[in-house]
């Protein structure tokens, strides 16, 4: 009985990480693309590379996800 139960904990935790981790990335992926918009203006103002602009992207990740 004990070894089911632990199965079944096993299970459950398994699943709520895995929709944890999705909703996180959905979030995280939703503020940079609303902050890619936002900065466009800025970027194409000062003709900034594509690698620039993705490095920026994800510099700012970080501070997203601890606010």
């Amino acid at each position: 009985m004990l070894r089911s139960h632990r199965i079944l904990h096993r299970y459950v935790i398994q699943e709520f990480l895995r929709i944890l981790g999705l909703s996180f990335s959905g979030l995280i992926l939703a503020y940079v693309v609303i902050l890619f918009f936002q900065k466009m203006p800025l970027f194409v103002e000062k003709k900034a590379s594509a690698a620039l602009m993705i490095e920026y992207l994800l510099y700012k990740i970080p501070e997203a996800t601890f606010q």
